[in-house]
């Protein structure tokens, strides 16, 4: 899972640096295609395995807490994903 998100977040920076360059953006369609596969590879992996274990494993207190934060959908500050791509 931890080598998935390096290579979304990889995906993610390559297209947030071709979107937010000077000039008028310029957007590799296939980097595009490559990060629908990515996301929707992963969150079917997410979907069924990690959202049920975290009902069963995850005291309310904890489970509060993680949906507090998704719902910020903000990252916490100083953030980075802890693996790199391979």
């Amino acid at each position: 899972m931890l080598r998935e998100h390096a290579a979304i977040w990889h995906s993610v920076n390559l297209l947030m640096g071709q979107l937010c360059g000077p000039g008028r953006p310029e957007v590799d369609i296939t980097l595009c295609e490559t990060l629908t596969r990515q996301l929707t590879e992963h969150n079917l992996k997410e979907e069924l395995v990690l959202y049920p274990q975290a009902d069963v494993v995850l005291s309310s207190r904890q489970a509060e807490r993680l949906r507090g934060w998704a719902e910020s959908r903000l990252l916490p500050e100083g953030w980075t994903c802890p693996c790199r791509p391979r």
